[in-house]
């Protein structure tokens, strides 16, 4: 094939990644074009850390794209990346396309190369053109902005959180927000806070979602319900039609547990929850155990038909009666969440036969964990 006859890519607004340079006889040596790929390579491994995606190269022309799980030193001066095949519709948009001209220019030595935009370049922003299916255990609003009011405003976030044409005690229950451009979702924010910004407007307070949430919707479209012509409100809440099938998210991963923190699982039900009024109050107390046994302890997962809702760092441990004790603690970081918020508690804690619904951490002979970063 002539290279004329092959597509340049356009660079992507919203991935960043490193082109890596091989050839067709390292393949070979090394068996696939991953191996040829993921090492070793003359670099530094702070610049490399930030790239998430890699794109592997021959004669100028992407071969596969690889999504980065940890970039590491491989020897004094080189490094190397473990990773996986990118999302499909990342694949689609680089693979059998050519580099920019920029990349393949003579006196470019090195065969490991960071993305660079040039001053005035186009760009495009790559999404996965799939609808998400919708989630079975997540309601949100939808908020439909565009891209002027992100460079006016600064940030998604601010062109995102306000202020809005809806009522606050409507728009109260619903816990997560979808900023979406062109029909595409840009950012996922969990509220924290519903507010009047005006006699008749709304805004929010919150933060950018855990990551398995923003995983599930980021770059994706939204469906076609909410893109039909004649919806003129920005301001959409979720709904469902008859008969439309759903998913639950999230709760067909199970988390690894960690080598550095010491937690325990309390078990609660969803009508608790309703009771007390929250995910915390249904947590904290009062349970039967022993308090010099759960004092070391510094963290808490609440968790509800096996899954973790919320993780709490615990201030302290107190007597709540003679033989019942309870916490009183905040939210755990937002590394700790990530790590736990939506995932399965791992199988031995979910065994028939567990009647406590407050059990210790415990490490089972041979079993994996890896350190959180706290």
């Amino acid at each position: 094939m002539e290279e004329q006859n092959i597509q340049v890519y356009i660079e992507p607004s919203n991935i960043d990644y490193v082109i890596i340079k091989i050839k067709e006889e390292t393949i070979e040596e090394r068996g696939s074009v991953y191996e040829a790929t993921r090492s070793a390579w003359h670099a530094k491994l702070s610049t490399a850390e930030p790239y998430k995606y890699v794109l592997s190269v021959v004669s100028g022309v992407v071969r596969e794209v690889y999504e980065v799980e940890k970039w590491m030193q491989g020897s004094e001066d080189r490094i190397e990346f473990i990773g996986h095949d990118a999302p499909q519709y990342i694949v689609d948009y680089f693979k059998g396309k050519m580099i920019p001209e920029k990349y393949r220019a003579k006196g470019l030595a090195s065969p490991f190369l960071y993305k660079k935009l040039e001053e005035g370049e186009a760009t495009e922003y790559v999404y996965d053109k799939n609808a998400y299916v919708e989630p079975s255990n997540i309601d949100y609003v939808i908020i439909k902005i565009k891209e002027e009011t992100i460079k006016e405003r600064g940030s998604i976030y601010e062109a995102t959180r306000s202020a809005w044409h809806a009522k606050l005690s409507t728009a109260e229950p619903y816990k997560y927000v979808l900023s979406v451009v062109s029909g595409v979702v840009r950012e996922v924010y969990e509220v924290e806070k519903w507010q009047q910004a005006s006699e008749d407007r709304i805004e929010f307070i919150g933060n950018v979602a855990l990551q398995y949430i923003v995983d599930y919707f980021k770059d994706k479209m939204i469906p076609e319900k909410y893109r039909v012509k004649g919806l003129a409100s920005p301001f959409l809440y979720k709904k469902l039609l008859d008969d439309e099938p759903t998913m639950p998210v999230g709760e067909e991963v199970i988390y690894t547990e960690p080598s550095n923190l010491e937690y325990i699982i309390i078990k609660i039900k969803q009508s608790t929850v309703e009771e007390r009024g929250n995910v915390y109050e249904a947590t904290r107390g009062a349970w039967h155990a022993k308090l010099s046994t759960a004092e070391p302890y510094k963290y808490v997962l609440s968790v509800v038909s096996g899954i973790v809702r919320e993780v709490y760092e615990v201030e302290k441990w107190m007597q709540a009666g003679d033989e019942r004790i309870e916490f009183v603690g905040h939210v755990g970081t937002q590394n700790i969440r990530n790590w736990f918020v939506g995932k399965m508690i791992p199988e031995k804690y979910r065994v028939k036969g567990l009647a406590s619904p407050f059990l210790y951490k415990k490490l089972q002979d041979g079993e994996n964990a890896e350190p959180i970063k706290l």
